[in-house]
């Protein structure tokens, strides 16, 4: 097989720590330096089409329909609305409780691992009032989510992988 090839690349201001791709746009978490907003629908020639700055920086970001999940410091999740991609709005904040690791979104839910070993998840249904429904202890360090329909899936950084039915957010089983 061949090997990859780079098609292009773009210089972010900050440290691009976690990219979420959505149709022609890459949103990206770029710690100090927020969240940029990239537009890829020509891989040569990305380029840098909006920004929004948090207070303390963006370390994660999920994308799902028109919404963006944005992990800032201290545990705060931002809820970005990104129906116009090149002008991203902040619409709500909630704080996790503990510093966000990891994140993945489904509709309206954002999961979230937290420093704290847990599994938190978040209903922004109301994106100007995002909530926590639930949040579930690991056992063990959260260092990657992903969720699939009613299914989130966890790895663990003790070589476990749970799978939680989240069809019912506020009681994960």
């Amino acid at each position: 097989a061949a090997a990859p090839r780079l098609a292009g690349s773009v210089d972010t201001p900050g440290n691009a720590l976690d990219v979420a791709v959505s149709g022609d746009f890459a949103y990206v978490a770029d710690l100090l330096s927020g969240l940029q907003v990239v537009e890829v629908s020509n891989p040569a020639a990305p380029a840098i089409v909006a920004n929004l700055a948090f207070q303390f920086g963006a370390s994660r970001v999920a994308v799902e329909d028109t919404l963006a999940y944005v992990a800032a410091s201290g545990g705060v999740l931002e809820i970005v609305g990104v129906s116009s991609p090149t002008a991203p709005s902040r619409l709500g904040s909630v704080d996790t409780g503990a510093g966000i690791r990891e994140l993945a979104a489904a509709g309206t839910l954002a999961f979230v691992c937290d420093i704290a070993d847990n599994l938190v998840v978040v209903d922004a249904s109301d994106p100007r009032a995002p909530r926590v429904v639930s949040t579930t202890a690991l056992g063990a360090l959260g260092l990657g989510v992903t969720a699939a329909g009613d299914r989130v899936l966890v790895g663990e950084g003790n070589g476990r992988v749970q799978i939680f039915d989240v069809s019912n957010p506020a009681s994960p089983q």
